[in-house]
Formats: structure tokens, C-alpha cells, sequence
């Protein structure tokens, strides 16, 4: 049976704290060189022979990819299934729906989703992946990041063990800490720090085998109730950036302005979104109370309820805009903000909180300013042409 010990110095809020920023982040990641699809190496089947020398960094989609020989650079395929048996001196980023294999060396990071996901080689950094199935009976440089229904380490992890599973058996060698989430657990191997979990069902910890502590953290929510709850939230993130990406687009001319309105003149759009929240509801309200003013109440509803969704994209597409040094454009710097955000959400919810209301407020103004603006100037050209 698990030893229950006092966590003291352990802090396991902030380890907790650490691991989802690392799948967050990790996973996150994946957009950027999922970017690149749009310049592939396309193939049904896509082969690179044990003798054959990738000197720089390879794109690919195939329905089955095979990497025997070695690329020095980076690798990132999309595919049904991949199977490394060379050599990678970069990262690894895998979209997959079917098996990833990895038998080779891969010299940096390995990220990605895949069905069953089986590491017998080695990766030189990280893990970082989400799949059905995930084994580690090779070596793995430093951390091992993962959500995954089933966990099994048989080798060798340089650092920490991270992530949140249903079921996860660690009788490999850790080099530092165990920090999962489960439903059941079962750890026989060495693990050289703590092991710290939250189990939902049966949990057996070899504490003999443990250098540092056993903590058990009591669960309050069932893993399959607070996984719901976080892939929830994900489709939430989800819906949020393609629907700011579809309004970008729909709304090219005031988006546009909205994003540069956002960076300019701050302290104006800050002052007309706060007004704006603060009369909606109060219109809302007065109509409300009479029969000829209910569809109208409910067109203010309607508004709000648009407003609260994506009232922010303009101030959260501008702060990704200039973090990306404007090379991205409105969409990515939309996608490089909601990801912020989220990662903030995960790791101080109140600042999340916070972050998202200013960027609400400061957004709707400038939805409305640049709108205001545009009129005014087809109003303009619209006299000038009557003139004329």
C-alpha cells in the first residue's frame, strides 16, 4: 500500500503547476511546425533508406513514413503512421492517427499525438505527446510530459514523469520526480526524487525505491469527470480561435483596424468597451420590461453574448501580433495570444481571469472604434463622390 507522507518542502501545487504547463506548452508547440504543412513533401508511402542524408529540416505528409536513414534538422510529419529507426539531430513534431515507433535516436525533443505511441530508442530531451498508449521501454534525456490512457516505463527517464493517465505502471528508472494524476498507479522502479500522485482508484508506490517522498494528494473530482472538464475547456479554446479567425476574415477592413486600433490608442478603446458593458446590460434591462421591447432585448442578448465571446479577439490578436514581430498577421497573432492566455488560465486561473477581462473590455473598443471609423470614411467617400 502507498505511504502517505506530509509534503512539507515538496510544494506539490507547484509541481502540479509545472506539469500542465509542460503538456500545455508542449502541445501548444505543435501549431507552429504544423504551420509548415503547407509546403510538404507529399506521398502515399514515404521512405528514407538507412544509407540516405537529410541535410536540413524535413516537412512530410504520408499515410505511412518510414525514417531509417538520418536527417540533421528537424522532423515534422503528418501521417498514419511513422516508424524512426535513424537518426534525427533536431526535434521530432508527429500528427498521427495510427502507431509512432521510435527505435532510433532522435537528439532533441519528440512532440506530438498518435494512437499508441512506443519509445524503444532513445530521445535526447523531451516527451511531449497526447495518445491512447504510451511506452517508454528506451531512454529519455530529460522530461516525460504526457496525457495518455495508458502509461508504461520500463526504461530509463533523466528527469521528471509527468502527466495525467488512467493508468500508469513506472517500473523503469526515473531520475527525478513522479507527478501524475491517475486512475490507478503501480510504481516498482527507482524513481530518484519524489513520487507525488492524485489516484482516483488503486495506487501502490515501492517506497523503497524511492529516494525523496511518497505524497499522496487526496482527489476531489474522479479522473474521468476533471479530463471531460479539461478536453471541454480545450474545445472551448478551440471554438474561440476559429471563430475569431472566421470573424478576422468576414470582418477584414474593421479587423484590421481593430488589431491596429488595440496597440495605438489603448486608453480610448479601454474607456468605450467599459462603457459599452456597462450600457448593454442596462439596455437590456429597460427593454426587457415591455412587450414591443423583447426582440429588441433580445437582439441586445444576442450582443452581449457575441461581445463576451470574442469581444476580445482584437487586444489578444494584437498581443500575439507583436510578440510575432507582425510576421504572422491578425491569425497568427490571435493563435500565438489564445495560447498565452490559455497557458495562463492553467497556471494562476485568477490572473487568467483577470488577463481575459481587460482583454475583453480593451477589445470590444476597438471592435467599435475601428467600426466607427470605417463608416465614417465610406460616409465620406460617399459625399465626396456625390459631389463630384
Amino acid at each position: 500500500m502507498p505511504s502517505r507522507s506530509d509534503p512539507g518542502g515538496a510544494d506539490p501545487g507547484r509541481r502540479h503547476r509545472r506539469r500542465l504547463v509542460l503538456v500545455v506548452v508542449g502541445l501548444a508547440l505543435l501549431a507552429a511546425p504544423v504551420a509548415a504543412l503547407a509546403s510538404v513533401i507529399g506521398a502515399d508511402i514515404y521512405l528514407l533508406g538507412p544509407d540516405e542524408v537529410v541535410t536540413e529540416d524535413l516537412t512530410l505528409a504520408a499515410t505511412t513514413a518510414r525514417i531509417e536513414g538520418t536527417i540533421e534538422g528537424d522532423l515534422v510529419v503528418a501521417t498514419g503512421s511513422l516508424e524512426l529507426t535513424g537518426r534525427v539531430t533536431g526535434d521530432v513534431t508527429v500528427l498521427s492517427h495510427g502507431a509512432v515507433t521510435v527505435s532510433g535516436v532522435v537528439e532533441g525533443s519528440l512532440r506530438g499525438v498518435g494512437r499508441q505511441v512506443t519509445i524503444t530508442g532513445s530521445v535526447g530531451d523531451d516527451i511531449t505527446v497526447a495518445a491512447l498508449g504510451l511506452d517508454v521501454a528506451g531512454a529519455v534525456g530529460r522530461d516525460l510530459a504526457a496525457w495518455s490512457w495508458r502509461l508504461g516505463v520500463t526504461g530509463e527517464v533523466g528527469r521528471d514523469v509527468l502527466g495525467r493517465f488512467s493508468s500508469a505502471v513506472v517500473p523503469g528508472a526515473v531520475g527525478h520526480d513522479v507527478d501524475v494524476e491517475v486512475s490507478s498507479l503501480q510504481v516498482t522502479g527507482a524513481v530518484g526524487g519524489d513520487v507525488v500522485y492524485r489516484a482516483s482508484g488503486e495506487a501502490s508506490v515501492d517506497a523503497s525505491g524511492v529516494a525523496g517522498q511518497v505524497v499522496d494528494i487526496p482527489v476531489r473530482v474522479p479522473l474521468p469527470v476533471s479530463t471531460a472538464l479539461r478536453v471541454a475547456a480545450l474545445f472551448g479554446l478551440f471554438g474561440f480561435v476559429v471563430g475569431g479567425i472566421v470573424l478576422l476574415w468576414l470582418f477584414d477592413a474593421t479587423a484590421a483596424g481593430a488589431v491596429a486600433l488595440a496597440a495605438a490608442r489603448p486608453w480610448a478603446c479601454l474607456g468605450l468597451g467599459l462603457a459599452t458593458l456597462v450600457a448593454l446590460p442596462s439596455l437590456f434591462a429597460a427593454l426587457a420590461v415591455s412587450l414591443v421591447g423583447i426582440p429588441l432585448a433580445l437582439a441586445v442578448l444576442l450582443a452581449l453574448v457575441v461581445a463576451a465571446g470574442f469581444g476580445s479577439v482584437p487586444m489578444i490578436a494584437a498581443v500575439g501580433g507583436r510578440l510575432l514581430g507582425d510576421r504572422g498577421g491578425s491569425v497568427g497573432g490571435l493563435v500565438l495570444g489564445a495560447a498565452i492566455w490559455a497557458l495562463l488560465a492553467v497556471v494562476w486561473p485568477l490572473l487568467g481571469a483577470v488577463a481575459y477581462t481587460v482583454a475583453l473590455v480593451w477589445g470590444l473598443g476597438a471592435w467599435l472604434l475601428a467600426g466607427w471609423q470605417l463608416r465614417s470614411r465610406r460616409m465620406g467617400a460617399a459625399t465626396v463622390s456625390r459631389s463630384a
